[in-house]
């Protein structure tokens, strides 16, 4: 139906659709094919009312819907990953990111509730992982990697065990709400478009850095950071990922606009 008609029908928020097909096509979403429609349709929409945009889409994209006034994602992007037995890293707001003095204490305190950059991530269903007693990101506080390691995960994915993905998802869903707290804090401090850069020059990096070095040959080589960082594949394979399975259990991430702040539509 037409949305120059939408104010016929008292609607209390509106979810764009019709980009992709859930799936591959949403990993593969592209913001210079999405903007030009994207930006008409948005203009023609009332301000004060909250906008949804689902689907496994990239955070790269998903940045670049919130600066275009979208407010509410679901968590497929999280669920995929951990269906192909992958683990996110961690990225945080520009305007707290660690020293190495403060990374070193994170790890320590094996908490990383606060900025702590994490550059690579970790694919569970690799070998390499076989002995490996590391939690599945060193210093993250989620239960996952509280009380369980890289090795008991690589088995519970290599036999097709149920809990593997189960606790993959729980570790990505942490860094995936913590995520959407840095876009609103970053909102909040109105330092979108620096999030955005970090996001970039992160990505960036992860693609210069691309290894296929287990931490195994990097602990012999002495190229095993302090942070426990492993020379593996990069997040840039993840957002090309088909979705294997469909997803039943949407968790709407509610990111709260400054548009919306003082609005009766105020999000969570």
């Amino acid at each position: 139906m037409c949305f120059f008609f939408k104010n016929s029908f008292g609607a209390a928020g509106y979810v764009i659709e019709g980009f992709h097909t859930n799936g591959e096509s949403a990993t593969n979403l592209l913001w210079e094919d999405v903007e030009p429609v994207l930006t008409e349709t948005l203009g023609s929409l009332p301000e004060n009312l909250p906008r949804a945009f689902h689907g496994p889409i990239t955070p790269i994209v998903l940045l670049k819907l919130v600066s275009k006034g979208i407010d509410i994602f679901d968590a497929t992007f999280p669920w995929l990953v951990a269906e192909r037995g992958e683990t996110l890293p961690s990225v945080k707001a520009p305007a707290v990111v660690a020293t190495d003095q403060k990374v070193a204490k994170l790890a320590d305190d094996n908490s990383n509730d606060e900025a702590v950059d994490r550059v690579y991530e970790i694919i569970l269903k690799d070998k390499i992982y076989f002995s490996d007693t590391r939690p599945l990101l060193e210093g993250c506080s989620c239960y996952s990697c509280r009380k369980y390691s890289r090795s008991y995960v690589h088995h519970l994915t290599a036999t097709g065990e149920l809990q593997g993905p189960i606790l993959i998802m729980m570790h990505n869903l942490h860094h995936y709400i913590n995520f959407f707290k840095s876009i609103q804090q970053a909102i909040k401090d109105n330092e979108l478009q620096a999030l955005q850069s970090k996001l970039d020059l992160f990505l960036t990096h992860w693609h210069n850095r691309f290894d296929e070095k287990s931490y195994f040959e990097e602990k012999e080589q002495g190229l095993h950071s302090q942070q426990g960082s492993l020379l593996a594949n990069p997040l840039a394979a993840t957002l090309q990922s088909p979705c294997l399975l469909p997803y039943t259990g949407p968790i709407d991430l509610r990111v709260t606009l400054s548009r919306l702040m003082t609005s009766s539509h105020q999000l969570l």
